[in-house]
């Protein structure tokens, strides 16, 4: 579910087919359509390639790459090398370097789901968790593109946000068909939800893919169990929260009323709620602050290590404290898991892959 990449491919690995092709490459373009975008940086020595992966194969951004789909792509962007005088072996293609790589999941939603107020929540939830993705910039757009909620530090962004007005509101020639099926799939009622993760540059790149026990090359993430694992981590702490459907002292009950069922000790469920409703409150960056002075940190590292073991206790007690999901974090959690790719049936234009 790779929807944007760029990749380095080096400059020695490159054949010009014509004299002065790689200096005269660049065509304008900042970002990529169903080509991609060539561009030679010669300080560097490399020819970077910034591919938007489903207008490249599809021609619209909804249906997703499989597997399957890495050669066919590869081909393609031979293909366009040649047409600008440059041939590229594809081994070189597949061990390029990944400068930039976006990889999201569409979800298909019903109309009768307010998508405005579920990103209103999901943006919520993303502001808590701020703490576990570093030192951040929060914000929210609403406008012709619809809403966006978004956590981003210097060099990763985790946001959500309504595909279905971005492409129908985009009048780009190039964008004609987006704004065709989007059109259709809300004629049909559905919206489609947008969930993405960003990797900003190359540096973050190879931390975080180091982080999962990947490389960094142009194969190495085109592994559907990467992407995969990838999209649910950063979900997981998101999910964990969502503000409920229901209001909040009710659903405070019912999560009670599920810990007694899994006989969670009175004390513990004293605990959990606490330490639950200080770090909403005050975030858990401010908590750890407050309860782990300087001279704590100076003197011993007692004091930090106990309040990381109540971290610990906190989230082993968390799955005895949940309740029902509310609809749209379910359909969420259910793209992610059985992650079937969306398509569009050629023959008789039907979306599949709607779970």
């Amino acid at each position: 579910m790779i929807d944007r990449i760029k990749i380095a491919v080096q400059a020695e690995d490159v054949q010009e087919l014509r004299h002065g092709a790689l200096n005269n490459l660049w065509d304008g373009r900042k970002n990529p359509t169903a080509v991609p975008v060539f561009r030679y940086r010669r300080w560097e020595g490399e020819l970077l390639i910034d591919i938007s992966v489903p207008r490249t194969l599809f021609g619209n951004t909804l249906e997703e790459a499989t597997v399957e789909h890495r050669d066919k792509l590869v081909s393609k962007i031979q293909s366009y090398a040649k047409e600008r005088g440059l041939n590229i072996p594809k081994w070189a293609i597949l061990n390029a370097a990944v400068r930039y790589l976006e990889l999201g999941k569409n979800i298909i939603l019903p109309i009768k789901h307010n998508l405005h107020n579920c990103l209103l929540k999901l943006g919520l939830s993303l502001a808590k968790r701020t703490n576990l993705i570093g030192q951040v910039c929060y914000f929210s757009n609403i406008g012709n593109d619809g809403l966006k909620v978004c956590v981003r530090n210097e060099g990763r962004e985790i946001c959500f946000y309504d595909k279905t007005t971005k492409e129908i509101s985009a009048g780009w020639e190039y964008n004609k068909e987006n704004q065709r099926i989007f059109t259709k799939l809300l004629a049909n009622g559905y919206k489609v939800l947008r969930y993405e993760v960003k990797f900003l540059k190359g540096s973050v790149v190879k931390k975080e893919l180091n982080f999962f026990g990947s490389g960094r090359t142009f194969n190495d993430i085109w592994n559907a169990e990467l992407v995969q694992e990838i999209l649910t981590y950063y979900w997981d702490d998101i999910e964990y929260t969502l503000p409920s459907v229901r209001n909040r002292k009710a659903g405070l009950i019912k999560s009670i009323q599920a810990a007694v069922q899994n006989e969670v000790s009175c004390a513990d469920v004293l605990f959990k709620i606490g330490f639950d409703y200080l770090e909403q409150q005050l975030g858990a960056t401010i908590l750890k602050q407050l309860l782990i002075s300087c001279n704590d940190k100076i003197k011993r590292k007692s004091r930090e290590v106990s309040y990381g073991n109540l971290r610990t206790k906190r989230s082993d007690l968390k799955s005895k404290f949940k309740t029902k999901k509310e609809y749209v974090a379910q359909k969420i959690s259910q793209y992610l898991t059985e992650m079937k790719p969306i398509r569009i049936n050629k023959d008789t234009d039907e979306i599949e892959g709607v779970l």
